[in-house]
């Protein structure tokens, strides 16, 4: 089963798109700040992070840049990351530090059945997920 860690300091955002994932049949770990993505993302290989770019303690930008240096230091598998934002203006930044998408936050929760069903690194469990659910009526 493929996994995404999910950061975000708003809790009410975090469990929205975990929800959504887990709906797909993705198991999930959440994590509130940077400090927490970088540590958790050390302990596990996650096939995606779903980060935010504001929060305290260590935000996106400094998570992903350190997330990628560990990854390539270690020769560890590339985990994708997607980066989101209100803020259009760090979208720049977070590709600079690493992401490999950035999506702008009011758009994250209809993007997110797009982002199980097409992201190429699990295209095919992706769609098998997406069909089970439509089938299911759970859509």
């Amino acid at each position: 089963m493929k996994s995404v860690l999910v950061v975000d300091d708003e809790k009410i955002i975090r469990r929205l798109i975990i929800i959504r994932l887990e709906r797909y049949g993705f198991a999930t770990d959440a994590a509130e700040n940077g400090r927490q993505a970088v540590a958790k993302s050390g302990e596990r290989l996650y096939a995606l992070i779903i980060i935010d770019v504001y929060m305290p303690e260590m935000n996106g930008i400094d998570a992903v840049a350190a997330i990628r240096l560990r990854d390539l230091s270690s020769q560890r598998k590339r985990v994708t990351i997607i980066a989101n934002s209100s803020d259009d203006s760090m979208s720049s930044k977070m590709l600079e530090a690493g992401a490999d998408e950035f999506i702008q936050k009011t758009k994250l929760f209809e993007k997110i059945d797009e982002i199980v069903v097409d992201w190429p690194y699990w295209r095919t469990s992706g769609r098998q997920a997406a069909a089970s659910q439509r089938q299911s009526g759970d859509h």
